[in-house]
């Protein structure tokens, strides 16, 4: 992607979180893609103003998607612990979503391996999710329980990725945890 399509999915994605902030009580709203490893929605906000930095694996998100993603952002920045919406959900569920997102990421994890195709450095991805020890039905001899263990919050469940091979295993368990 070129700079100019890049500033105009910046601009789209813009007036999308402007559209929905607005009803929130948000004069200015900021939005833009962020090319990071992580999959995530980063905020800045004032009284009246915010900014957004998202991942850039949502660029090519449809538009009911990216709006879902910003009337829960507003919810839960207000206090309302609400879901996410279902189509962003059934979108970054979907087996092509991995398949098309699993060359970028294995690129940014240059420091875990060598290269797209896997190549181990010995090194591992420590992926943590926010679901209880048997809810749902995790991958056998893959998940660590550590709800017992000091791990600075981040979820009750661990997942050591340490192969590339183990991405689709780890994707399904994501879908898993999401639809709970």
């Amino acid at each position: 992607m070129d700079y100019d399509e890049f500033e105009e999915k910046n601009r789209e994605l813009t007036n999308i979180f402007q559209h929905v902030g607005a009803e929130y009580g948000y004069k200015t709203v900021n939005a833009e893609y962020l090319a990071v490893k992580d999959f995530k929605v980063r905020w800045q906000r004032s009284y009246d103003w915010i900014d957004f930095r998202a991942s850039d694996y949502l660029e090519d998100a449809p538009e009911e998607v990216l709006e879902g993603l910003a009337r829960n952002l507003f919810d839960r920045i207000a206090g309302k612990g609400t879901e996410f919406s279902t189509a962003l959900k059934e979108w970054v569920t979907r087996p092509e979503f991995c398949q098309q997102k699993q060359k970028i990421f294995l690129e940014r994890s240059k420091y875990v391996l060598n290269t797209a195709e896997g190549e181990h450095k010995n090194r591992t991805i420590i992926v943590y999710f926010c679901a209880k020890p048997g809810q749902p039905e995790g991958p056998k001899n893959v998940l660590r329980d550590v709800s017992s263990v000091g791990h600075h919050g981040y979820g009750d469940l661990r997942f050591d990725l340490n192969d590339a091979k183990q991405i689709p295993v780890v994707c399904e368990f994501v879908n898993q945890v999401i639809n709970l």
